[in-house]
């Protein structure tokens, strides 16, 4: 007496470095522990350390503080 419609998902952008997709859902969502990711954006294996001593991932970029430099 039910009946099942099949279409694509549209998922919204995941603009994060590591991503899962939860179980029971589709769309994949933003996490910040690189452990619990089914995905991640960059090889995390690489890092470099920016001028205040934190650690980037390769590929990531951040605002160079105090400026409008993008790195």
């Amino acid at each position: 007496q039910g009946e099942v419609d099949c279409w694509p998902l549209s998922c919204p952008p995941a603009d994060c470095d590591f991503t899962l997709v939860p179980e029971g859902e589709c769309c994949p969502r933003c996490v910040t522990d690189p452990c619990q990711a089914h995905a991640v954006r960059h090889d995390i294996t690489k890092t470099c350390e920016d001028e205040h001593g934190i650690t980037r991932f390769s590929g990531s970029s951040w605002v160079k503080h105090g400026t409008d430099c993008t790195l």
